[in-house]
């Protein structure tokens, strides 16, 4: 019986949420990709990623691969409360999912996967973040959209790469197929928070010569957030990638 209630509460939630965030964005502006990318490139701004698992833990709420912690969500608020309150002068670039957000709910009534997924994502933007400023698209680096990766690795002119990942054939394939001099370090599959101190440690030793440019490639789930904007703030370039690897650089896990 208990549990029955929980679910109807959460359902009532669920589509409170829905019918509050129905008419989607309001204030906030997403460049497409072309602009994104010149953005980032001519401004060497790091690039950090938003999804509905970090709206997750904005909610206080775990996600499969991070347990949540207070700490986790007052830094994912900060970086974005830094983000709205400073605009384009801040050292990194919002990405957002501009999809799910942009249009009306009319797209998620069909499907309850939709509905669970996205209206707390909507409802929560719309209600701390849908300002009068400009945001990239989550998305970016996502299946179907292979040429931003060439674009970002042919026009950064790098001199190194570290990649950030939690299986070295990734940073390997990626050295191969684009020719960058990769150092590779590993973290967590699951709970990579945890460890974010001793991770950005790691990164800042890695670093050469500020004679060549380089640049951290994170995979990293809510912690490569983190660690994207604490890099930012140090002046080095990081680009928070995401699942991507996965998708345009094929399956090597062997999963």
């Amino acid at each position: 019986m208990s549990l029955s209630i929980r679910k109807w509460k959460l359902y009532v939630k669920m589509y409170y949420q829905y019918i509050l965030s129905y008419k989607g964005v309001q204030q906030a502006t997403f460049l497409d990709d072309n602009t994104c990318l010149d953005f980032i490139i001519q401004n060497q701004k790091s690039f950090i990623r938003f999804g509905d698992g970090e709206f997750d833990i904005l909610e206080g709420k775990s996600i499969h691969y991070q347990k949540f912690s207070t700490e986790l969500r007052e830094r994912l608020d900060q970086i974005l409360t830094e983000y709205v309150e400073s605009g384009t002068s801040a050292p990194y670039f919002i990405g957002m999912p501009a999809f799910y957000l942009n249009q009306s709910g009319k797209f998620m009534w069909h499907s309850r996967l939709l509905l669970s997924c996205w209206s707390h994502t909507r409802y929560y933007f719309l209600k701390y973040y849908d300002k009068k400023v400009k945001y990239g698209d989550a998305f970016l680096f996502s299946k179907g959209r292979e040429p931003n990766y060439k674009r970002l690795w042919d026009n950064a002119h790098l001199g190194q790469v570290i990649f950030v990942h939690n299986k070295k054939q990734y940073a390997e394939h990626f050295e191969k197929q684009y020719g960058i001099s990769t150092t590779f370090i590993e973290i967590p599959s699951h709970n990579a928070f945890t460890q974010m101190d001793q991770i950005l440690i790691k990164i800042m030793a890695s670093l050469r010569s500020k004679d060549k440019k380089s640049m951290v490639i994170l995979s990293a789930g809510p912690c490569g957030k983190v660690l994207a904007y604490e890099l930012s703030k140090k002046g080095v370039w990081a680009v928070d990638t995401g699942h991507c690897w996965d998708q345009p650089l094929f399956n090597m896990s062997g999963d």
